[in-house]
């Protein structure tokens, strides 16, 4: 009879495959696609080694127990090549070779563990032995602060392109990689509780079932924040390729997209000729209304105004004091805010006249409408 722990597992292993298949069902996969493909499998193999262990089976299988054991040095290096390459390109091989590196120290660590007996007699805390060298000793606090410093690297990362997006696009609900966010939180989240869970029963303060419970339910519900916010987003799962809304929107020429930060130091523009082009810009935003595009961006309005990018974005950030995407939606709320005072649109509802106003998703409208107002569409409405 299946009890608690068997749940746990199973259900974790037909989720990870789940969603694995549903990557490999994309029509146009990249990079970034098979690194979370292989950390899918990972997450499957990983809860097909908890049903294993916690039932016995194979105990004296040396190789099956080293490789099990190294399964969680996987979690961080797949993680963060998937963002990393998501939010800037191709990784080179030599990059992932030195990412995953550390594998192979644990795989050799955990195989003199147990050819030596230390770890099938004695758990996690209790190997260390007179005779154990110490680049075995010290692979659990290295695991630690590697976990440490993929968990800072991908805080970065996330910062970075959340910035860069901010700068060239008027909107996000297709690009944006704030699910992510919830992805690593939940990594973090489930690190510490595993720690905790291995350190306590190996002392002896909680059973190996509820620590195995404890585990399989902390990796599961990492699982489960993938499949609920990586559907809605669309960017994992669903045959809708990241770079392509990126490219179809930006030229990437001469820059990569981790490098985010504007300069402006050889830009030519003088004070006088900034004023100048902040009063072309809200003439054209004024008469041509390019804010009712959704999916206006950085270069396409610099190609209304005759002028290069990098010079437009300047206007914005120094002339204006705004980033691209707060300047475009400063637009469409006035727009909003027009149209909720005339009692001509009284018949529409407000999400449909944000939408007509270049808003792409209920959120970023609400977002806006509250920042630029202090007050929410519905409340506005109400006051006349």
């Amino acid at each position: 009879m299946l009890n608690i722990a068997d749940i746990v597992a199973l259900s974790g292993i037909a989720l990870a495959l789940f969603l694995a298949i549903l990557v490999l069902q994309k029509k146009e996969k990249i990079q970034a696609d098979r690194f979370l493909i292989s950390w899918l499998l990972i997450m499957a193999l990983h809860f097909t080694y908890f049903y294993i262990n916690f039932h016995r089976f194979f105990d004296d299988e040396i190789m099956l127990q080293t490789i099990g054991s190294s399964l969680p040095v996987f979690h961080a290096p797949l993680i963060y090549l998937y963002v990393r390459s998501l939010a800037k390109g191709s990784v080179s091989l030599k990059l992932i070779l030195f990412y995953l590196s550390p594998i192979v120290l644990y795989l050799l660590g955990y195989f003199y563990l147990f050819e030596t007996g230390h770890f099938k007699a004695e758990g996690f805390i209790k190997f260390i032995k007179p005779e154990t060298p110490f680049w075995v000793i010290a692979l659990a606090p290295l695991m630690i602060v590697l976990n440490i410093l993929y968990i800072f690297a991908l805080v970065k990362i996330l910062q970075v392109q959340q910035r860069w997006l901010k700068s060239n696009f008027s909107f996000e609900n297709k690009i944006t990689l704030k699910w992510v966010q919830y992805w690593v939180v939940s990594f973090i989240i489930s690190a510490v509780l595993i720690s905790f869970a291995i350190v306590y029963s190996d002392l002896g303060k909680i059973s190996n079932t509820l620590a195995f419970i404890i585990t399989s339910i902390a990796m599961l519900t990492q699982l489960l924040i993938i499949a609920q916010f990586g559907l809605q987003q669309t960017t994992a799962f669903i045959s809708h390729n990241y770079y392509k809304v990126i490219e179809e929107s930006i030229s990437r020429e001469n820059t990569s997209l981790l490098d985010r930060t504007t300069k402006y130091a050889n830009s030519g523009l003088q004070p006088s000729q900034i004023q100048q082009f902040v009063d072309e810009l809200t003439l054209l935003m004024d008469t041509k209304k390019p804010f009712l595009n959704e999916n206006l961006t950085l270069p396409q309005l610099a190609k209304l105004l005759n002028l290069p990018t990098y010079q437009l974005s300047q206007v914005i950030n120094e002339g204006l004091q705004l980033n691209f995407f707060d300047f475009v939606n400063q637009y469409r709320v006035i727009a909003v805010k027009e149209h909720l005072k005339d009692s001509q649109f009284d018949q529409y509802t407000i999400l449909g006249i944000a939408y007509d106003a270049g808003f792409s998703s209920k959120s970023s409208f609400n977002k806006a409408f509250k920042k630029f107002t202090g007050t929410t569409p519905s409340a506005f409405r109400r006051q006349g």
